[in-house]
């Protein structure tokens, strides 16, 4: 009978070291695997943005950059009125909104500095037209006016805007927006666009 007991004895105490190690398997090295295979997921993901970013190098050195022309357009190298002129014309034909007046004004300098709330001037070289529109038209005309106006490459940032409808259906807006030209960049191009000159 103390054999009996003694192998039981043995096996309780047997079968008490196997569940610790097995705590000690599941408290110890099952974490260590889970992170194991999290690092390599984490370890692809990082390949695979190296892999983009590299690709995304390689395309800019292969000189398929954005165009001068199109830079050119966005900011242009100098205050380029006309063109804005031709435009908000060109924008009243195509909508069907009449301009009732329109204005610009050249400052000294550019408010960009205003948007980020630093005292500092941001990009000193950028220069500024400022424009104010009125308009008249219906809801639908206005409305088109805007978007196409917001579709131009010209950089441009509508300040305010205010709309005001009538009974009749005819509305009065108020626009107020700026467009950037910078002279500074004009060393840089191959080929820059510059008004041309009176003979």
């Amino acid at each position: 009978m103390d054999n009996t007991k003694n192998r039981s004895l043995g096996l309780i105490i047997m079968m008490l070291l196997f569940l610790v190690l097995l705590l000690l398997y599941v408290a110890l090295l099952q974490p260590s695997s889970s992170k194991l295979s999290d690092q390599k997921e984490l370890a692809n993901q990082t390949e695979m943005q190296l892999n983009a970013l590299q690709a995304s190098v390689n395309k800019q050195n292969d000189g398929s950059s954005l165009p001068e022309r199109d830079i050119q357009a966005a900011l242009p190298l100098w205050d380029n009125s006309e063109q804005l002129v031709v435009t908000i014309k060109s924008l009243s034909q195509r909508t069907g909104a009449k301009v009732n007046s329109a204005t610009m004004d050249l400052p000294g300098d550019n408010k960009l500095n205003a948007f980020t709330g630093v005292s500092d001037p941001l990009y000193p070289t950028v220069k500024e037209v400022n424009v104010h529109v009125s308009l008249l038209g219906t809801y639908a005309q206005v409305k088109g006016w805007m978007s196409q106006l917001q579709q131009q490459q010209r950089l441009i940032v509508v300040n305010a805007f205010t709309l005001q409808q009538t009974d009749s259906g005819i509305n009065t807006a108020e626009l107020s927006f700026t467009a950037y030209f910078d002279p500074s960049y004009e060393q840089m191009l191959k080929d820059p666009i510059l008004p041309a000159k009176a003979d």
